[in-house]
Order: C-alpha cells, then structure tokens, then sequence
C-alpha cells in the first residue's frame, strides 16, 4: 500500500511539473518582444481593414451607434508555437504552410478575427483533433471592439505535424462562415 501511494504521488507530481512547463512555453513566448510586436501588427490590421459602417458623425461632430456589430469578414491562422520551434512563427495571410517544423508536447495557435464571430461557432482542428481557446482578446478602434486574436492549444501530446482547418461563423446577418487552412509542418 505504501508503494501505491507513492506511485500516485510521482504520478500527481509529474504531471504538476508537466502542466507547469506547459504554461511555461505559452507564457514566455507570449511576453517575448517579437510575439507582442507581431499582435500589434495584427491588431493593427483588423483596425483598418474593419469597415466603420456601425457609425455615422451627425453635424454636431457626435458619433452615434447606427448598427449592430459588424459582420465577419476575415478569419485567419496567424501563427504557431510548439515545443520543438520554442518562438512564434508568424504566419502571412496568403501562406499554405509554416516554414519551420513544429512538434513536441505542446502546439499552439493563433488566429485573427475582423468582425464579429459568434463564441460558440469557434472551432479549430488539427488532423480531426479538436483544439480548445486558451485565450481571446478583443480588438478595439477608439471604444468600438473591431475583432478579436485567440490562441488555440492542440490537446495530445507528441504533435509531428498536420492539416489545420480553423473556422467561425458571424453573430449576426448575414450569418456567414469564414474559415482558414494551414499545414504546420
């Protein structure tokens, strides 16, 4: 009995220091220079390519709400992390595939939003597996959110590669799916 106990002790320490280290890349690699540079940029773009249809300025110079959220218009895989590419590798628009090979633990994700995309439309996949949201930030212009960045993180362990689809669908009219693909090597 008193080798079970601490067997199931190891066990509930390893994967304590498991957990650990994997908050440990996302944490780094989110505070590191280039990574908050790069969600400027991004955040930036979903500044000027969101069209400012929601408001209209009356003569007095006020702004005034004329519409509900606007649409979505743009969903996109932006980047990825993992454990054996230990820094973000930031992902153009236009991009089929990342140029560094991922693998290892832990992979994560990013993806760009302009518009508005209904919550629980999000949904992300790598090779059929699920990913789940481990952060979502708003993007705002002046007061009005214009978008969102969310980092994804793919559930399994010992990741090699694979085929990433991510989509959402827009919170109102006219209701339209916008959806992305990337093969992470």
């Amino acid at each position: 009995m008193n080798t079970l106990k601490k067997l199931l002790m190891a066990a509930v320490v390893a994967s304590t220091c498991a957990t650990a280290n994997s908050s440990e890349l996302l944490n780094n690699a989110m505070q590191s220079w280039e990574f908050q540079q790069y969600q400027a940029q991004l955040k930036q773009e979903i500044i000027d390519t969101h069209n400012s249809y929601q408001t209209y300025i009356k003569e007095s110079g006020q702004v005034h709400t004329m519409a509900p959220a606007a649409p979505l218009s743009s969903f996109e895989i932006r980047g990825a992390i993992s454990t054996q590419y230990p820094q973000w590798e930031f992902v153009t628009e236009s991009a089929f595939s990342t140029s560094q090979n991922h693998g290892g633990n832990e992979l994560y994700i990013v993806t760009r939003e302009v518009g508005y995309a209904n919550p629980a439309s999000r949904l992300a996949k790598i090779n059929g597996s699920n990913l789940s949201i481990i952060d979502t930030q708003p993007v705002t212009s002046g007061n009005l959110v214009v978008g969102y960045l969310v980092i994804w993180k793919y559930p399994h362990t010992n990741f090699t590669s694979g085929s990433t689809t991510a989509s959402a669908r827009s919170i109102n009219f006219p209701n339209n799916l916008e959806d992305d693909r990337l093969y992470i090597r």
